[in-house]
């Protein structure tokens, strides 16, 4: 039994180690918790950083796949783009609201009866609509694109 507490700790350590890493772009000190056997250290460490100044290890992706860190795109940064939480929704005689036979491209979500219909054109901006649908089971919906 107690070598399956001390393996999954290790494990547990081990993870979290690396979600740090992957997070941060630092190493966390783990030596009170880590044997000096289990632990390496790369010598020509590959870290980019992003545009909100974010730091990434990428030292696995160019040794063990090869890939060359000079051509990676960094995008926006983490967190950059936001989503829509809770969007309004518009009824018929709203300003915006399309008249019939409008020709716009949605994303249609027919919830216990109750449809949406959410602008992909907006998606392509924000990428995440967090909404929710009131009633019987009270839903959480996320639309993404």
């Amino acid at each position: 039994m107690p070598k399956v507490k001390l393996s999954l700790l290790f494990v547990i350590v081990a993870v979290s180690a690396m979600f740090f890493t992957a997070c941060t772009g630092e190493t966390p000190d783990t030596s009170e918790t880590t044997s000096p056997a289990t632990t390496t250290q790369v010598e020509n460490p590959a870290i980019i950083t992003d545009r909100t100044g974010r730091s990434w290890d990428v030292t696995h992706a160019r040794d063990v796949y090869g890939m060359n860190p000079d051509y990676f795109n960094y995008g926006l940064g983490f967190g950059a783009i936001s989503s829509v939480d809770n969007p309004r929704i518009l009824e018929e005689g709203d300003d915006g609201y399309l008249l019939p036979g409008s020709m716009l491209p949605v994303f249609g979500v027919n919830h216990n009866g109750e449809q949406r219909a959410y602008n992909i054109s907006a998606l392509t901006r924000h990428e995440v609509f967090n909404d929710f649908f009131a009633g019987e089971s009270d839903q959480y919906v996320a639309v993404t694109y």
